[in-house]
């Protein structure tokens, strides 16, 4: 995972001088008066773009709505609105029952009391299926 998002740094960084490099021929041709060549430096810039957008894509294999699944999925508290139609004009995020916690257990997913182990949330009873019992 590391290896990956550090290939996608380097490649956003050399896309990110490039895309400076080609701007400012592009504000040079423009002072010049040359439209056609401010135009073919915009191309380029633009084909950057679109060129490091695959790269990022198919050499890391790691698109960035995918990071955000997965890090709601391993979320151990999701937050969730409970709104009950109260009746009341809606009051927006400031209301309490519209992002209620509640709290997964990292191991089986269940909601219920979670204990801190192993620098993991888990109920209590995967917590004893972890551990060995002495006969």
């Amino acid at each position: 995972m590391k290896t990956k998002l550090l290939t996608m740094a380097l490649i956003l960084m050399c896309v990110l001088v490039t895309i400076i490099y080609n701007a400012g021929a592009a504000l040079i041709a423009l002072l010049l008066s040359r439209v056609a060549e401010v135009l073919g430096w915009l191309f380029i810039i633009v084909a950057t773009i679109i060129f490091a957008w695959l790269l990022v894509n198919v050499i890391c294999g790691i698109r960035i709505s995918e990071l955000w699944k997965r890090k709601k999925e391993n979320a151990m508290i999701q937050y969730e609105n409970e709104c009950v139609d109260c009746g009341l004009p809606c009051i927006g995020d400031a209301c309490p029952n519209r992002r209620v916690p509640h709290y997964y257990c990292d191991e089986c997913g269940e909601e219920t009391q979670l204990y801190h182990f192993g620098g993991r949330e888990l109920c209590i009873s995967c917590i004893e299926d972890l551990l060995e019992r002495v006969e």
